[in-house]
Order: structure tokens, then sequence, then C-alpha cells
């Protein structure tokens, strides 16, 4: 006999991220006239490389191997979110030199999934690719 978590299922597909464990969008935000980048994690990922809600980190970007990378940095940018939340969330405005899917606001919002075979995790660092 084996019993399987009916929560985990409903949790999942309700939830903001899917079945993915990063989910980032670029999206336009009215009220400021801006361009935004949002980076959700699951909960689960941020634990296994030592992270939590509260933490400061970077969003780095390679465009040559299309790597991202999430990284501890003192003073960096918070990952915000509740407690004991399914999800922990980055979120920046865009400026000039940042990576951005598109610089075309009438395209957004853009969503890309993390590809999770990908997914690289050590202490205080994930690397992933988006598909």
């Amino acid at each position: 006999m084996a019993f399987v978590s009916q929560i985990e299922a409903s949790r999942r597909s309700s939830s903001r991220i899917g079945d993915s464990s990063i989910v980032v969008t670029q999206s336009f935000k009215e009220s400021t006239n801006a361009q935004e980048l949002s980076v959700r994690v699951t909960s689960s990922l941020l634990g296994k490389a030592g992270l939590k809600i509260g933490d400061s980190v970077d969003v780095l970007h390679d465009p040559d191997e299309e790597l991202w990378m999430i990284s501890v940095m003192p003073g960096g940018l918070k990952i915000t979110g509740k407690e004991g939340a399914p999800t922990g969330l980055i979120r920046y405005t865009l400026k000039d030199g940042h990576a951005r899917f598109t610089d075309e606001k009438e395209h957004l919002p853009i969503r890309k999934s993390s590809i999770d075979e990908s997914l690289k995790v050590s202490m205080g660092q994930i690397i992933f690719k988006l598909n």
C-alpha cells in the first residue's frame, strides 16, 4: 500500500509557479511606467541552497550560455514572501544594462519557466536555464 498526498497536487496546480522550480516574469507596471523582473522560486529549492525568505541575493545572467544564477549577496535584493509560503519572490525594476526578454512593452508580460534538469544547486547559489 502507498499513500499519495492530495495536498501536494492541489498546491502545485494552483500555484503561480506551476510545476517548475523557478518562474521568471518580465512585466510592465503602469503605475510607475517601468518594467520589472520577478523571479519566483519554490521554498523547497531555496532550502536546498540554504536560502530563505528575508535573505539578500543577487540575480546574475550569462548571455553566452543563457544561464541565470541566484547567489547570496549581503545588501542585495531581498527574497520576499510569507513564512511557510510555497514560493519566495525576488523582484526588481529593470534599468539599462539589465537582462530582459524584450525591449517592447506591448509584448509584456512574458513568463518563462526553469528547465529543472538544468538546475545546479550549491550552498548559497542556484544556477538554472529558462525555456
